[in-house]
């Protein structure tokens, strides 16, 4: 099968360097799927889950924001906001963070401060998709 170049990156490091088949991503219009030839494309990615698969093989993220940008070269950069792989995801950390979430979104100091409450929001939502992405592709 034909392959491309993807490059997947955080601030923090270099996730994925490397020739794949398939890259599938959230976008803020929904998932796309990219394959080798794929048109130009930039986009925004939203948090959820991106797969890398090559043949039978298939690595899971978890991206929070950024932009994938489709060149016409046969490549793909993907720029994430903040992005794990599942494996490193502690699923009692998650958890411990949405429910910390949860309770900080009912108070009345959160709930009166805009921009404590959007943060707040925030942070839940990561939790959430880490969860769920964790849950979904773990090793069983």
């Amino acid at each position: 099968m034909n392959k491309f170049s993807a490059t997947i990156i955080s601030p923090e490091k270099t996730l994925f360097e490397g020739e794949i088949e398939e890259l599938l991503l959230p976008t803020e219009n929904g998932q796309i799927g990219i394959l080798p030839n794929h048109a130009p494309l930039v986009s925004k990615i939203a948090h959820g889950e991106a797969v890398i698969k090559n043949g039978s093989s298939k690595d899971a993220l978890v991206l929070f924001g950024g932009f994938v940008h489709v060149l016409n070269d046969r490549s793909v950069i993907v720029l994430a906001d903040s992005a794990y792989h599942i494996e490193e995801i502690n699923e009692k950390e998650a958890q411990a963070a949405k429910e910390r979430a949860e309770q900080l979104l009912v108070t009345k100091e959160v709930r009166d401060d805009k921009t404590r409450f959007a943060e707040i929001q925030s942070e839940l939502l990561k939790s959430i998709t880490a969860l769920k992405a964790l849950r979904k592709y773990r090793k069983k």
